[in-house]
């Protein structure tokens, strides 16, 4: 019963928030890459500690995975 109790408590309020939130003049925002640059940030931290501790395998991939994320990450936001 709490549970049903919960999950009505949080549609309602989200029925009501969602129409207030929703952005009613959109406009085109400007790229912002400052995510992405923490993102690939910590990523080759990782990748770094893991190259340190002899973990080849995990420090490629993980550099592979930022090269990729970067690349679809800056051509999705010029489309």
């Amino acid at each position: 019963m709490n549970f049903l109790g919960w999950f009505i408590t949080a549609f309602a309020v989200l029925m009501f928030t969602i129409p207030w939130l929703i952005n009613k003049r959109p406009i085109k925002q400007p790229m912002d890459y400052h995510p992405l640059v923490i993102w690939l940030l910590l990523n080759f931290g990782l990748a770094a500690v893991n190259a340190a501790n002899g973990l080849w395998a995990a420090a490629i991939v993980g550099m592979i995975t930022n090269g990729l994320v970067a690349v679809y990450s800056v051509r999705g936001a010029r489309w």
